[in-house]
């Protein structure tokens, strides 16, 4: 699904990190949102926006929330927002979601990273932070009035899980759901919350769990799964037969679009800079 979307050239390298660790894991939402006619996506832990750029391919979804506490991620997610033109239908929101308001410290490894999480519930060590910041953190629930609608989460928030599932409780019990959610040995766990909402855990791929209050069955989790590997497949093919293509942007507002042999000279430079200056 990369290559349907413009981004910006610090999202590509980012792009780069999550088609490796995590190969499948969008398109099988993709497929769950598409079999379950899901109407709102909401992605906590946006990061620069991958997912909720995904999600937009779903034609049923019509409003997307990403919630993002760090500033260089949040700029990035809004850039990407506005390079396709999602505005009427996506909203960024520069907040972290947890169980009350309040200010929260937020651990920040780098930039773009995926580690950068809250730091009192965070997996990673504190001396892991190049620096911590203070963010808004705020219940779901009081962001978003949602109710008897069809919705998509996916959850990634580095340890803070449980604290944003407090958060939205209203949000899981007032509608139909299905959730992507991290789960890691060594953080906290939160199953007894989705057991008390009436969820239940329809597989794992690596670290994320997925879970819904509807009802799916055997044979309609292998079409999901089918439906997942095709879109993958297609996409890989789709990206190899593609003429190279490359977004060069000027300032915020200008960005062009170099195809065929600009567009491999462009490669060229841009490989040949970052071995220079080792970026």
């Amino acid at each position: 699904m990369y290559h349907r979307f413009h981004w910006t050239p610090a999202s590509e390298q980012r792009n780069a990190i999550l088609r490796i660790y995590e190969p499948l894991q969008p398109y099988v939402l993709v497929s769950l949102a598409e079999k379950l006619d899901c109407h709102v996506f909401i992605d906590v832990g946006a990061n620069i926006g991958a997912y909720s750029l995904f999600l937009s391919t779903v034609p049923s979804i019509r409003t997307i929330h990403a919630f993002e506490p760090s500033p260089a991620s949040f700029r990035q997610l809004n850039s990407n927002l506005e390079l396709n033109r999602l505005g009427t239908r996506a909203k960024g929101h520069q907040q972290a979601v947890t169980a009350a308001p309040a200010t929260l410290t937020f651990g920040v490894a780098n930039a773009l990273s995926g580690t950068n999480s809250v730091v009192s519930t965070s997996i990673h060590e504190a001396e892991s932070f190049e620096q911590q910041i203070e963010v808004e953190g705020v219940k779901l629930d009081d962001v978003l009035s949602l109710r008897d609608e069809r919705i998509c989460l996916k959850i990634d928030v580095e340890g803070h899980e449980r604290d944003a599932l407090l958060g939205m409780r209203e949000t899981l019990s007032r509608n139909t759901a299905v959730v992507q959610i991290e789960h890691y040995p060594d953080g906290r766990d939160y199953m007894d919350l989705f057991d008390e909402l009436g969820f239940t855990k329809l597989f794992q791929l690596g670290p994320d769990l997925y879970l819904t209050n509807a009802k799916l069955g055997g044979a309609e989790l292998i079409g999901i799964f089918e439906n997942a590997s095709r879109l993958m497949i297609d996409d890989a093919k789709t990206a190899n037969r593609q003429t190279a293509r490359v977004n060069v942007h000027v300032g915020r507002e200008l960005n062009i679009q170099l195809e065929g042999s600009l567009a491999r000279s462009a490669q060229k430079a841009r490989g040949a800079v970052r071995r220079i200056f080792k970026i």
